[in-house]
């Protein structure tokens, strides 16, 4: 994993829930499940990932922050590339 940012995705059960957008080294490979128990296990359960979408690159600002609108974006459309947690 060369960079992650976690952000909240609408959820009709939650308002809204936790996802990780992760951008893995070239030629890497990762278990969406498996990252999601590692950070279940880092952090309270309720507060870890609820699904995981990968992608080639992280979208950053000049100042060097995430782009959160666009985080949310791939997190909202990334439904065949993550895992779900079961309820």
């Amino acid at each position: 994993m060369v960079d992650a940012v976690v952000v909240g995705r609408p959820s009709e059960r939650f308002g809204e829930e936790v996802v990780g957008v992760v951008q893995l080294r070239p030629g890497a490979a990762l278990d969406p499940a498996e990252l999601r128990e590692f950070a279940a296990r880092a952090i309270a359960r309720f507060k870890a990932p609820r699904a995981i979408a990968f992608c080639d690159a992280i979208r950053r600002h000049a100042s060097g922050k995430p782009d959160y609108t666009w985080a949310r974006a791939v997190a909202a459309q990334a439904a065949a590339a993550t895992v779900k947690a079961a309820p």
